[in-house]
């Protein structure tokens, strides 16, 4: 399940809660709430919510194809993978993450020790 899959599931549960929530403060503090209201207020708060980060995600989407709205980040490691992980992010602009720098990493060969060194002088 994707973050968006996620997150309209989320809006759904805490609907169904909201509802129990309702009834079950109706019946303890015996109030006379109509069950019309009982039942479609919960409905429509959870619909409207569901339109509005549907339609939200539309517009953040939008608006990353036209360049906008990324998150700048720089790249560390390999070549290889530094050179992937651009291009993945290139090719799929809804990650929303823009590569500003690339800091490629190398392993020395001729240095067989796996412990740092202390370079200073």
């Amino acid at each position: 399940m994707s973050e968006g899959d996620e997150l309209y599931s989320k809006i759904l549960k805490a609907s169904l809660f909201f509802f129990i929530m309702i009834c079950t403060l109706a019946y303890i503090l015996k109030l006379e709430i109509p069950r019309s209201i009982t039942i479609l207020i919960p409905l429509i708060t959870g619909m409207l919510t569901l339109f509005e980060r549907w339609i939200m995600h539309h517009t953040l989407d939008h608006n990353r194809r036209n360049g906008e709205f990324f998150y700048d980040i720089i790249l560390i490691g390999s070549p290889e993978t530094t050179h992937a992980t651009c291009r993945q992010l290139h090719e799929d602009s809804g990650i929303g993450y823009e590569p500003i720098a690339v800091c490629p990493v190398m392993l020395n060969e001729s240095d067989t020790s796996s412990s740092p060194k202390n370079n200073i002088q």
